[in-house]
């Protein structure tokens, strides 16, 4: 049976990325995948971040896999041929590239070895607040980010699913 992890890196549970990677988990789930999401910003997973050990790197060693011990070890160490699905949330799609988030993503992921098929999807300009009249935000066009919460974000919603439906039937 296939296995996909999808990984929310944002620290918001119910946003505008756990919205994507739901979808693109019921998408696998139809494929007839067993679906696991961790969120990187749970309380119980207590993590460093890169420690700089290299033992990832190591020639013929165990390749994507980090020697120090923390809570994101048991993630990482998951089966190693599972579908992979990167969401990142970025005003616009030039700054996306201007920060090489492009290169980090797509490039870092496919190179670490850990994954199986891994694909970026964009979605771009989201809704950020529930309601923008509480926040200090004047520099927002809250009128042009609800066009986009109504006419965009289904369709990379649509799009997600498709997402993990196709990696999960490609039978890696």
């Amino acid at each position: 049976m296939t296995k996909a992890m999808f990984i929310n890196g944002s620290p918001r549970k119910n946003g505008n990325t756990a919205k994507l990677l739901n979808r693109a988990m019921e998408g696998a789930k139809d494929a007839g995948a067993e679906v696991e999401m961790v969120n990187l910003y749970d309380r119980d997973l207590v993590y460093k971040g890169c420690m700089s050990g290299f033992a990832c790197k190591v020639k013929g060693g165990r390749k994507g896999v980090c020697s120090f011990k923390d809570g994101l070890q048991p993630v990482v160490n998951k089966p190693k041929r599972s579908a992979s699905i990167f969401t990142i949330n970025c005003p616009d799609l030039q700054m996306y590239k201007a920060n090489a988030y492009d290169i980090l993503m797509d490039a870092g992921a496919k190179n670490l070895g850990i994954f199986g098929p891994t694909e970026i999807l964009y979605s771009i300009d989201t809704y950020q607040f529930h309601d923008y009249a509480k926040y200090d935000a004047a520099q927002i066009d809250e009128t042009h980010k609800t066009q986009i919460r109504e006419t965009q974000f289904p369709k990379d919603q649509e799009k997600a699913y498709e997402l993990g439906k196709r990696l999960c039937s490609e039978g890696f």
